[in-house]
């Protein structure tokens, strides 16, 4: 029955804030990287309604709640990542891939680690080169270089405040955001 979830869709139809979040939340709960539950929301059209939310008109809390319900899509299966990307699931990624890496950090992470991941598995027909113009007319690139920037110069100003370099010795905050790359589900 899938009562429930045209619940939850109309709940994200009245676009408040607080209860976009609490129902963004209760989605994410009840997809918890379930393949059959994520399929049948991509089905539903939960995707458009869910990347709406992900848009800066939103507070961060709401990013988040639906920066990860695009994270679950993207790593549960290639199914229902490839709805993600139907669904002009990279322009919203790309969109995630903010400025202000400081108070941005979790998004890009999150973004970081779906389009690396859509780029290791590009799906049939389609090939790396041509999601990387896609990515690469929609801004990515500029985007990416500037979250690289940035978090190269937290690294740097981590090593100073730590008195040893970075490159040989991470602290233990870096080793963490290391791991939240290479392991993305871990971030909620």
């Amino acid at each position: 029955d899938n009562s429930g979830v045209v619940a939850v869709m109309e709940l994200l139809d009245f676009n408040i804030e607080k209860t976009a979040e609490a129902a963004l939340e209760l989605l994410n709960a009840v997809a918890a990287n379930d393949v059959n539950v994520l399929e049948s929301l991509c089905l539903m059209g939960m995707i458009p309604v869910v990347i709406k939310f992900a848009g800066t008109n939103n507070k961060n809390a709401v990013r988040r709640q639906a920066a990860l319900f695009l994270h679950q899509l993207c790593f549960a299966a290639s199914q229902t990542m490839q709805m993600l990307i139907a669904c002009q699931g990279l322009s919203v990624l790309v969109s995630l891939v903010e400025v202000d890496y400081k108070l941005h950090r979790d998004l890009i992470y999150r973004a970081v680690s779906c389009l690396w991941h859509i780029l290791e598995i590009h799906g049939p027909g389609v090939t790396i080169t041509d999601y990387c113009r896609i990515l690469a007319h929609q801004g990515a690139t500029e985007r990416l270089v500037s979250s690289l920037k940035s978090a190269a110069q937290e690294l740097r100003t981590m090593g100073r405040e730590t008195g040893g370099s970075v490159g040989h010795s991470p602290s233990p905050s870096v080793t963490s955001q290391s791991n939240l790359i290479a392991h993305p589900t871990d971030l909620s």
